[in-house]
Parts: structure tokens; C-alpha cells; sequence
């Protein structure tokens, strides 16, 4: 599954209209500024819709509650969710001609139909293994009580006496302190000390959410900012563009040059026409000339007869010239005139042919002409052309249309930035972000001292501050009513006091691993969650063990440590160290969204980069979808975008 796209209205946790486009890799959703984000809940009212309306308490009242979801399926198809809350909704799918054609508007129907197509676990298995929020952190969550019955599927530890106690678990301490006698001296000690408790709880919240406020301004300002350095960048390109290309000036073109290179591609069409029809008539010419072949005179059969009769003639009356016979050597006139007449025939062939060769001649003589015409005219625009790399006049001016472009570009980026730097308003927010900056590190400081101590809610001990104060009000306690409790729990040594997320985490994957025993799945996790822990941890912790039944001890130089002896904040470093590994393992197989809902609020810096670090390598695995305005997750987001 591959969520492209989520749309809301009148949601809480999200902006009144707001619109996500979601990319394969580390999404980062920014809520608005104070509200806590709620993607996952919001997934899983989507995809498993009971059809009961019960998830119209998402919406805010204000307006009608509405929600879209666009995904990706296995089959390579996508699909568009649009569901009123509380209400009815429609299934669509795109269809080839790139419309989109209702599937269903049964919610049953619709579940079915997204579970085969998107390859979607059960309910419980998206919540528990595909979506983390601080509620699902074992120190978040209440103790669960312990069932002696055995289920067919081992998901957790043994079940263990009703005696042991559980931090923040008031009915269970009740119980084990039912015994003791109620003494209103160390009430009254309780009772102050869970009021200092409820106080320092309820000035942490403050701050961690006026932190989440400053946090979400500097987020603001941030990206305004970010306006004066894409018009830096805006300008360098420009000059880099001006830098790369080549002027006039440069080419040594003269002023007229685009005159010039207007008129280049009609003055070229106009010599290569004149040029061709000289060369037709030239092929003309040649072959006249070839036709008009002129022999030699004394080769000419008319010349022979007429010359060879007068010779005879003029012979014949030399030989007779006593007799009648001499009359004869007056035939030679003619013949001699009809040879005349055929070598002045022949001195006409020659002059003919002449004039064909000259007419040659003068063609080539044009030609030449053109070509020296065209280049005393246009030789500059041709040798820049040569340079700049184009052939014709209209791609030479293209050319310096686009540096003109570019020039104006420039000029336009270069305005703008010295607007933009000069404007009181962005000098005003560099100002404002320097300051809230400072304020948010001395903030954060404040909370890392208050919450150095702080192990549970405030509400909790509120909720145990008023037990105490009821007792308190109506005197001695009975005998048979718990003593006043003192905030935190010890076990015995041998025991452990806290549940051990693991048996469960690991019993709900069960299924996706082709039902793998507990052992086994441990096996396939440990190495690992052992990674994870050690990097989390700091190296505080070695590995990670997991007997038989997923119980899990971590292992310290020199000593083990069982799950439930662990203090809180490393039994969530615990989870998370597994729930991370599955969601890593359980990538190829199902391609799930990885969905989170801010669960790190108070974390350290370095601690969060941490974690973002993690989340990116992931997100190269399957898609993560993290709900959170902290800067640590947005810096290190491939998408990072607004709810």
C-alpha cells in the first residue's frame, strides 16, 4: 500500500481544509501549530469503517467532518476513499481513460474490497504493528490485568499473583495495600507531594506546548526565509546562464547584427536560387555545346566534293586547253564556290561554339559574384553562427532571444532580491527566528530539568492525589481500605514489576510471519532489535535476549536486566527498538505504511536525529508517514508537508 494523497475537513488535529500529497520514502506531516496530530487513528477509521459512525468524534463540530484518502494497491491500480465521518462514504478507482468510477459505497463491502487490494493486515495488526503513537509507549499505557487462563496463541508471559504491583496502577496498589493501616500523617506527606507532582506535570504540559508553538513559528519562519535564499539561488542561475553563453560584444558583431541575421535566411534562400538556376542553365549550355561538335574543315565530305570537283574541273582544262575541252576548267567556279560556301558554314559552327563557352564562363563568373555578395554581407552573422553553434538566421536570434530572456531574468531576480533584502518585514522575521531560536533552546532546557523527574502523567497523580484527599476527608480509613499511595511501586527483586511489551508485540505479528512460534520470531528479531537498542540506549545496553515465550532481558556489561525492571524511558526505547525491527522485517512481505503520530515529544535533540535517521532507512524499505512539527523529523524528511 502507497498512500499518494490525504485530504481532510473539520478534522481534528489537522488544519480546517488541508491537503497532503505523500511520496514513497520519509514523509514528514507538519499539524497546526499546538495540535496534537492524529493520522493514525484517522487511517484506521478510514480503512475499517464499522459502519456505526462512531468515528464522527474525529471532527472538530465546526463543519461537516470529511476525509479523503487516494492509494496505491498491490494490483498497480489506485484507489480514492471519500468518507463524510460518521456517515457514508464511496470507494473509486482509476480507470484507464483516467477517470475515476465508483467501486462501492458499502462499508463492508468497501473493507473487503481494500483489504484484497491493498494487501491490508487486520485492524488490531495495523494498529499494533503499522501505526506508534506516545499513547501506544509502554510507559504511556495502563498496566493490563493478568489472566490465568492459557489462550491457544502464547502472547505474552505467564500469568502472575494478583500481589505484584505496577507502577501508576491505583486499583492494583489498592489492593496489595489493603492490609496496611491508613496513617493520616504520611497521607498528608502524600499528599503534598503528589500535589508538587501534579504541578510540575501540569508546568511541563505548558511548556511542552508552548515549545510545540515556537517550534511551529520557527517552522513559518523558516520557510520565509527560505524565500530570500531561493532568490539567491534564482540570481546565481541567471548568472551562470549570462556567464555560459556569448554576447555581442564578445562576437564582434556589429550594431546592425540582428537586422542582419533577419534578413540572412531570405538573403541565403535567394542566392542558393540564383546560384541553382545558373548551374541548370550551365548543365544546359554543356550539353548544347556537346551537341554543336565541330569536325575539322578538311574532315567535311561537302568541302572534299567541292574542292575535289573544282581540282578535277581546273585539271581537266589544263589537260584540253587547245581544244573545247578547256571550257571544262570553268566548272572549278562553282565547285570552288560550293567549298567556300561549306567552310563559311564551318566558320559559323565555330563561332557558335564559342559563344556556348563563353556563356560558361560568365555563368561561373555570377556565381562567384553571388557567393561574394552574400559573404561581404553576411560573413560576420556566419562566423557567429559557427561559434554559437546554430545554422540559420532564426535560430540566431532565438539564441540571443533567450539571453535577452536571460538578461531580463536577471534583471528581475536581481530587483526582487534587493526588495527582499531590504524589506523591514523579512529583516523583522530573521530577527524574530534568531530570538525564538534562543528562547526554544532555553525552553527546552527548562524541560529536560522539569521532566528529569517526571515518570508518569499528571493526571495519574492527580487521580491519586484525590483518593487521598477523599480518605483524608472522611477521617480514618476502614481497615479494610487501601493506605494512601506514595506514587511509585518497587516489585521484589525476583520479580518483575512492569509488563513486557515484547510477548504481545511479537504474538500480534505471529500471522504475518506465516504463524512462526514465538521462539522463533524472537530469533528472527533479536540481532536486530539488538542494533536498534544499542544505538538508542547509547550504548548503555548490549543486546537483546528473548526466551522461549518472547520474554525480554537486556543485556548490561556485567549483569541482565528483565523487561519489567527496566525504568520507563528504557522500556519505550525497548519497544521501540522491536516494533522497528518487525516494521523493517514485515516490509517486503506486506508494504504497509509505517504511520506515526508524534510519539518522541520531549525527546533530546541528538536522540530525535537519531530516531529520523532510523525512520529515513525505513522509508527505503516502505513508506513512513510521520505526524510531528518537530524540526529534528522536518530536516531530515524526503517530503516534508503541511496538515
Amino acid at each position: 500500500m502507497l498512500i499518494l494523497e490525504l485530504a481532510t475537513q473539520a478534522i481534528k488535529g489537522f488544519s480546517s481544509q488541508a491537503r497532503a500529497v505523500l511520496k514513497p520514502g520519509y514523509n514528514v506531516l507538519v499539524p497546526p501549530a499546538g495540535t496534537p496530530p492524529g493520522v493514525g487513528v484517522l487511517l484506521s477509521s478510514l480503512l475499517y469503517n464499522d459502519g456505526r459512525g462512531s468515528d464522527a468524534m474525529l471532527g472538530t463540530g465546526q463543519a461537516p467532518a470529511r476525509a479523503g484518502l487516494t492509494v496505491q494497491g498491490r494490483d498497480g491500480k489506485a484507489y480514492r476513499l471519500v468518507r463524510n465521518l460518521g456517515g457514508s462514504g464511496a470507494l473509486h478507482r482509476l480507470e484507464p481513460n483516467n477517470t475515476w468510477a465508483v467501486v462501492s459505497q458499502d462499508p463492508l463491502a468497501i473493507n473487503n474490497l481494500l483489504r484484497d487490494a491493498l494487501g491490508l493486515p487486520s485492524k488490531s495488526q495495523l494498529e499494533e504493528l503499522f501505526c506508534l503513537s506516545a499513547q501506544q509507549l509502554p510507559s504511556r499505557r495502563p498496566a493490563e490485568p493478568k489472566s490465568s487462563s492459557s489462550s491457544g496463541k502464547p502472547l505474552g508471559p505467564a500469568s502472575e499473583p494478583a500481589t505484584k504491583l505496577r507502577p501508576n496502577a491505583l486499583i492494583e496498589a489498592a489492593m496489595a495495600a489493603s492490609k496496611k493501616k491508613f496513617d493520616p500523617a504520611q497521607a498528608q506527606q502524600d499528599v503534598e507531594r503528589l500535589r508538587a507532582e501534579v504541578q510540575t506535570g501540569k508546568a511541563l504540559e505548558e511548556s511542552q506546548f508552548r515549545l510545540e508553538g515556537m517550534q511551529q513559528r520557527i517552522f513559518e519562519l523558516e520557510e520565509r526565509l527560505k524565500q530570500l535564499d531561493r532568490l539567491v539561488e534564482e540570481v546565481d542561475r541567471a548568472k551562470q546562464s549570462m556567464r555560459s553563453g556569448h554576447s555581442l560584444d564578445a562576437l564582434g558583431l556589429p550594431p546592425d547584427a540582428f537586422e542582419r541575421a533577419a534578413r540572412y535566411d531570405d538573403a541565403a534562400k535567394k542566392r542558393d536560387e540564383s546560384i541553382q538556376k545558373l548551374r541548370e542553365d550551365e548543365m544546359a549550355g554543356r550539353a548544347e555545346a556537346e551537341s554543336a561538335h565541330v569536325e575539322p574543315i578538311w574532315l567535311s565530305r561537302g568541302f572534299q566534293i567541292g574542292m575535289g570537283a573544282g581540282l578535277l574541273a581546273l585539271i581537266l582544262g589544263i589537260v584540253f586547253r587547245d581544244t573545247a575541252g578547256s571550257y571544262l576548267a570553268l566548272l572549278d567556279i562553282p565547285a570552288f564556290g560550293y567549298a567556300g560556301l561549306c567552310a563559311l558554314r564551318w566558320i559559323g559552327d565555330l563561332q557558335y561554339r564559342d559563344s556556348l563557352s563563353r556563356k560558361l564562363s560568365m555563368n561561373k563568373d555570377r556565381e562567384q559574384k553571388l557567393n561574394l555578395a552574400f559573404d561581404n554581407e553576411f560573413f560576420p552573422i556566419k562566423a557567429a553562427m559557427r561559434i554559437v553553434g546554430v545554422e540559420t538566421g532564426k535560430e540566431f536570434l532565438e539564441f540571443f532571444g533567450k539571453r535577452q530572456a536571460a538578461e531580463e531574468t536577471l534583471a528581475a531576480a536581481e530587483a526582487k532580491l534587493g526588495m527582499a533584502r531590504s524589506d523591514p518585514q523579512l529583516l523583522g522575521a530573521l530577527d524574530e527566528q534568531d530570538a525564538l531560536v534562543a528562547q526554544a533552546k532555553v525552553l527546552e532546557e527548562q524541560i529536560a530539568a522539569m521532566g528529569a523527574g517526571v515518570m508518569r502523567d499528571w493526571r495519574d497523580a492527580e487521580a491519586e492525589l484525590q483518593e487521598i484527599e477523599a480518605q483524608l476527608a472522611g477521617g480514618a480509613a476502614p481497615a479494610d481500605k487501601p493506605a494512601a499511595l506514595g506514587g511509585s511501586f518497587e516489585a521484589p527483586a525476583d520479580k518483575p514489576a512492569k509488563d513486557d511489551p515484547v510477548p504481545k508485540l511479537l504474538g500480534c505479528a505471529q500471522e504475518l510471519f506465516a504463524g512462526a512460534s514465538l521462539e522463533a520470531l524472537g530469533g528472527t528479531v533479536r540481532d536486530r532489535a539488538s542494533q536498534y537498542l544499542v544505538a538508542l540506549t547509547d550504548r548503555r545496553y548490549l543486546g537483546v535476549e528473548l526466551d522461549s515465550a518472547a520474554n525480554a532481558s537486556l543485556v548490561a556489561p556485567g549483569r541482565k536486566v528483565p523487561a519489567g525492571q527496566l525504568d520507563d524511558r528504557d522500556l519505550d526505547l525497548l519497544y521501540l527498538s522491536v516494533k522497528l525491527t518487525l516494521v523493517e522485517k514485515l516490509a517486503p512481505l506486506s508494504q504497509v505504511s509505517f504511520v506515526l503520530d508524534e510519539p518522541f515529544m520531549g525527546w533530546d535533540e541528538p536522540k530525535l536525529q537519531l530516531v529520523s535517521r532510523m525512520l529515513k532507512h525505513i522509508g527505503t524499505m516502505t513508506q513512513v508517514v510521520h505526524a510531528s512539527a518537530l524540526p529534528a523529523h522536518r530536516n531530515l524528511a524526503d517530503n516534508p508537508a503541511q496538515i
